[in-house]
């Protein structure tokens, strides 16, 4: 499945479920706000899922996926070309060096 795919599915579904009902949100940098805090929520959910003493690898991965719906749904949103996106991006980080010279 190439990322575009998976940011028109994943923007549709939000929509139709209603995560794009804003109608109280006249700003849009809010709005967007409130969609990037939701990647960050899964983020979180895939953290407390590696926590546990008996994780779940499929659980935990699952929480990994709806990151990447939750930016696929906010890439639609300013019709972000993910594929091109992610190859320039992946090519650029092959020029940077080791851990960006920043100690771990």
């Amino acid at each position: 499945m190439d990322l575009n795919v998976i940011r028109d599915r994943a923007y549709a579904g939000a929509k139709e479920r209603g995560f794009w009902d804003y109608a109280d949100i006249k700003e849009e940098k809010v709005r967007i706000g409130c969609r990037l805090a939701l990647v960050h929520c899964e983020v979180s959910e895939a953290i407390e899922e590696l926590r546990k003493p008996d994780m779940d690898i499929y659980k935990f991965g699952e929480e990994l996926i709806d990151v990447i719906i939750r930016i696929g749904d906010i890439a639609a949103y300013y019709n972000i070309d993910l594929d091109s996106t992610m190859e320039s991006k992946l090519n650029h980080n092959l020029t940077r060096p080791l851990r960006h010279n920043k100690d771990l």
